[in-house]
């Protein structure tokens, strides 16, 4: 898939993600999804307690 694609696919969602929707668009469990941040194979904040995710780094780790 291409990024226009995905981008497509993941319209309804907000631009910045929570772990519970990364882990549900991903497939993963929120244990695997937290793995991939702490590889730092995916990009992300901590904000207090729970992690964000920028909608479009989450696209552009899909498409590489």
């Amino acid at each position: 898939m291409n990024v226009l694609n995905y981008t497509q696919k993941l319209k309804h969602y907000p631009d910045v993600l929570t772990s519970d929707q990364a882990a549900e668009i991903l497939n993963v469990s929120k244990k695997t999804l937290y793995m991939a941040i702490k590889n730092k194979e995916l990009h992300a904040v901590k904000i207090g307690r729970e992690y964000r995710i920028v909608k479009a780094k989450l696209v552009e780790m899909l498409v590489s």
